[in-house]
């Protein structure tokens, strides 16, 4: 009985090895799958500002400072991958950074959209230009995550294509906010 037992705990030890519990690719998934997330919030509350949608806006804008929160909360207690921590640090960064923009930018923006009544001109310049600087922050913290992202990549996943990007959804976003 005891080498049955004995067995059983080296093939499940052997399953646990071959199963790929903590491997580059889904630690790299995990922590890209929590940023890409966000972004689709980030760009959804942009849009509601855009179109001054105060109720889409206040509804999606809690969500999505619970969400940063979280996320920031769960990849700070990660362990780093093989002792090298590179896009779990890069991942806190840009948390911490989309959190802060929800607990400033975002929430100065709200503020304009949720004024009663038409907003005046001088609002509607205010907020172009809350909307421009938030794309741009946005911007900046992406293109840092993604050379943590290719480094990541060209270290624990080799023959995987990638190349380093120049250019961010949020810089292209940048280009379509109107000016007046």
């Amino acid at each position: 009985m005891s080498s049955r037992n004995l067995l059983i705990g080296i093939v499940l030890c052997f399953v646990m090895a071959c199963s790929g519990f903590n491997t580059p690719e889904k630690h790299y998934h995990h922590i890209v799958n929590m940023q890409n997330e966000l972004v689709d919030k980030l760009f959804e509350l942009n849009r509601y500002a855009e179109f001054l949608d105060a109720q889409g806006l206040d509804n999606l804008y809690e969500k999505t400072l619970v969400l940063a929160k979280k996320n920031l909360q769960e990849v700070s207690e990660m362990d780093p991958l093989a002792e090298d921590s590179l896009l779990r640090n890069a991942a806190i960064e840009l948390f911490t950074i989309y959190q802060k923009v929800l607990q400033e930018d975002l929430l100065e923006i709200k503020n304009l959209v949720d004024k009663p009544g038409a907003l005046a001109l001088a609002d509607k310049k205010k907020l172009i230009k809350l909307r421009k600087e938030l794309l741009a922050k946005l911007s900046d913290a992406e293109k840092k995550f993604a050379s943590a992202q290719f480094l990541f990549i060209r270290t624990y996943m080799p023959g995987k294509e990638l190349t380093e990007p120049d250019t961010t959804l949020f810089t292209e976003s940048i280009d379509s906010v109107e000016v007046e």
